[in-house]
């Protein structure tokens, strides 16, 4: 499941920051997370979360080094119909997240996907030579 990002301003004064907690001001720089369809709700909606904009960035801290991130304002749905000093604000927290983010996970996304594929030959192997015991004690 991946995310979708966009940026706006708040129509009304009536949406809460996921991060925070508090009402995002009407007109107000908001970026908003959605994730796609999500089959236990019967695959038509998906979960929408708005946040300020220094606070997606917050979130985005917190998550995997695999998920999806603001890794540049292209990214970003709505970014062009800003006003210049928004789209200036925005391209500053995404390089000091970008540069805080690849401290984080330098290196770690290839490690994690071996050990798992390392797991998988194991469970694997397993379960072919479990199997083959099950035979021998069948034919006994």
């Amino acid at each position: 499941m991946g995310y979708t990002y966009s940026v706006s301003y708040a129509p009304t004064g009536r949406a809460q920051c996921r991060f925070c907690a508090k009402l995002i001001k009407q007109d107000s720089l908001r970026i908003t997370r959605e994730s796609g369809p999500i089959e236990h709700f019967g695959g038509d909606a998906g979960i929408t979360n708005h946040f300020h904009y220094k606070h997606a960035f917050d979130a985005m801290k917190k998550g995997r080094c695999t998920s999806k991130i603001i890794s540049s304002p292209s990214i970003l749905k709505g970014f062009n119909g800003l006003l210049q000093k928004d789209k200036n604000a925005i391209k500053k927290e995404i390089t000091k997240f970008a540069n805080q983010w690849d401290k984080k996970c330098s290196g770690k996304v290839r490690a994690v996907s071996s050990k798992k594929k390392s797991r998988l030959r194991l469970s694997s192997k397993r379960r072919r030579s479990r199997t083959r015991s099950m035979r021998r004690k069948s034919k006994h």
